[in-house]
């Protein structure tokens, strides 16, 4: 295993959605509370203002993601046809923030000899959508470190990883000073290359309650 060349941008700050299930083709998930299906032509209208770069949204938990047009003005055009780019407004006015619907994503995996503890319900399989959540022990690495199959990495300079919670963006290190001198509040973490043969799709338990859903 090695560090990719790659991180992760990482959210700084949280809002609330109007209508999260209505962001959503098939609603929200009655148990979970994850969205269901792609996302809809809707946009999204907040039902409080954020100040960060990157926040997160969600209806019960933080799972969409809203950037600031600072940091989108660091995308190249070609960056930018990774998404689909939609306005955010917060009751009902507009707002500096953006939202970039992945086209593409790539999935995050687990490591063959980890742990994927589940206390607290951080390792999960919802027991009505099916959505499997997991975060990764493995000995030598960070808590909740990102590991990523090395044959699923794009040769690109940016691309979108789906870590079970939200998708969120990935760039070569050698982008990131872009980023940081638009949003220099942003969060960047290492992504982890795994070797095929030592990635294993995880089985956590089935969860039918969950702490956030109430």
């Amino acid at each position: 295993m090695a560090d990719t060349g790659h991180c992760i941008v990482g959210y700084n700050d949280e809002a609330r959605v109007s209508d999260y299930e209505g962001l959503f083709e098939g609603g929200a998930c009655p148990v979970c509370r994850f969205g269901l299906g792609p996302r809809t032509a809707r946009n999204i209208d907040l039902a409080s203002l954020p100040n960060g770069s990157v926040c997160a949204l969600g209806g019960c938990y933080p799972i969409l993601l809203i950037y600031a047009r600072d940091f989108v003005a660091a995308l190249t055009d070609s960056e930018r046809g990774a998404f689909s780019m939609r306005e955010v407004s917060a009751n009902g006015v507009a707002t500096d923030y953006v939202e970039l619907v992945a086209r593409e994503t790539v999935a995050v995996t687990g490591v063959k000899g980890a742990e994927y503890p589940t206390a607290f319900q951080q390792s999960w399989t919802c027991s009505r959508c099916g959505r499997v959540k997991f975060v990764v022990e493995k000995a030598g690495y960070p808590y909740d470190s990102v590991f990523v199959s090395a044959d699923a990495i794009p040769e690109t300079h940016l691309f979108v990883i789906d870590d079970g919670w939200r998708d969120r963006i990935a760039l070569v290190w050698s982008r990131s000073p872009a980023f940081v001198a638009a949003a220099p509040d942003i969060v960047l973490d290492p992504i982890v290359a795994l070797p095929p043969a030592e990635a294993e799709l995880p089985s956590p338990p089935v969860e039918s309650e969950f702490d956030w859903v109430f």
